[in-house]
């Protein structure tokens, strides 16, 4: 679940080996859906302003659900 890894990823601080102990995953599987996800949405999450526009967009898509 690419949105479910992302979370976790935005809630560890963007630390990828806490994030992938949360959801129980490799790291490394947490840093393919994490490249994937980059892929897919444009949006380098090494970049500090896109990482929180993109954390931004997926909180506030939530809230309005």
């Amino acid at each position: 679940d690419l949105v479910g890894s992302l979370l976790a990823y935005f809630e560890a601080g963007g630390e990828v080996t806490e994030a992938a102990k949360r959801l129980y995953v490799h790291r490394n599987t947490l840093r393919y859906r994490l490249q994937r996800i980059e892929e897919l949405s444009g949006t380098s999450l090494s970049a500090p302003l896109e990482r929180f526009t993109l954390e931004l967009q997926v909180r506030l898509h939530f809230v309005g659900s």
